[in-house]
């Protein structure tokens, strides 16, 4: 199965903004019981304020049942050409970095 967005029909169980000011900082939590996954997204705002830093947790809603999880993220650099370089810390955080192609 396949969640590109999220919609009442889906049968999640919360998804939404759990906190935020609406300005510098958000955390999303996503409960999908049909893939068996709890999902939490951390915003925050860049210290220059031109852009975000952004955390995806990923966990199993019941801990006994197992998971299998592909995670695709969109992203838009509007600013200049860029790319975004990503690192695995771990087996679990995906560290993203932006950088300018000359």
């Amino acid at each position: 199965d396949m969640r590109y967005q999220c919609r009442t029909e889906d049968g999640l169980e919360r998804w939404g903004w759990q906190e935020h000011d609406g300005h510098s900082f958000g955390v999303q939590v996503i409960d999908d019981p049909k893939l068996n996954v709890k999902m939490t997204i951390k915003l925050v705002k860049s210290e220059d304020a031109d852009g975000w830093h952004v955390r995806i947790f990923i966990d199993p809603l019941v801990q006994e049942l197992p998971i299998s999880v592909a995670l695709v993220v969109y992203a838009i650099y509007d600013s200049e050409p860029g790319r975004f370089v990503g690192e695995l810390d771990g087996d679990r955080v995906l560290n993203w970095k932006s950088s300018c192609i000359p």
